[in-house]
């Protein structure tokens, strides 16, 4: 995991410190795990130097520059973006099923989510699909559970760089497991993910606001512009 911070006002984005990672029922992720503080193994220097990741932050930061979006409750709409981002790799096996989001329909507590597609292999074709619903829909169900009526779209990551954005607190979202296309051999599935939302506010009792500093990675530090010389 790394953390950004994004400054629309000066175009920039840079590494912030390490800080746990946490979600709770409140901010719409119903898992065991909900409420606890995780720590991840920190993204190295030269995946934050890779220009690739630094042109997905440039287009993320692009789409919500002028996309109205509510702060979510207890952030602070006057602060700067913090952004979250996530290598995750999904292993179905004989013996295990992976599950992108075992928690079922979930929100990911932020403003914006998206998500990339990196690679895969052997995965079955109905494999992995993201679904978005409206907030009519219960959170903390599974997919199979879910009122075909608030269901807005289905979607699949299948290609390099297959790229799915949206504004996370105004739908919920599940993603299937992933299956084997050949049971004998291992299915995986390599994704970026990417949450974005306005720092909290102070005292306004957001989940993770003791740990929403701006201060620069100490030992990997990091920054690039956001903006371009061809879009304003």
């Amino acid at each position: 995991m790394y953390r950004l911070g994004m400054d629309q006002s000066k175009n920039i984005a840079w590494r912030l410190r390490r800080e746990p990672f946490v979600l709770t029922a409140k901010e719409g992720f119903k898992r065991h795990d909900a409420g606890l503080y995780r720590f991840f193994g920190e993204a190295q220097d030269w995946v934050m130097q890779n220009t690739t990741l630094q042109a997905l932050m440039r287009f993320k930061y692009f789409m919500m520059k002028d996309t109205p979006s509510l702060p979510r409750p207890g952030c602070d709409s006057q602060r700067n973006w913090n952004t979250c981002g996530f290598f995750l790799r999904t292993r179905t096996t004989a013996d295990l099923l992976g599950e992108p989001a075992a928690e079922g329909i979930h929100q990911d507590g932020v403003e914006f989510t998206m998500t990339t597609m990196f690679n895969s292999n052997n995965m079955r074709k109905d494999s992995a699909v993201s679904t978005l619903y409206n907030l009519n829909q219960e959170i903390g169900v599974q997919h199979h559970e879910a009122d075909p009526n608030n269901i807005i779209e289905a979607v699949q990551h299948l290609n390099y760089l297959d790229t799915l954005l949206f504004v996370d607190n105004e739908l919920s979202h599940s993603v299937t497991p992933v299956y084997q296309n050949n049971p004998r051999v291992e299915a995986n599935r390599d994704m970026g993910v990417f949450f974005t939302r306005r720092m909290a506010k102070k005292g306004g009792g957001f989940s993770a606001e003791p740990f929403d500093s701006e201060s620069s990675h100490p030992t990997l530090p990091a920054a690039f512009s956001t903006g371009s010389k061809f879009l304003s």
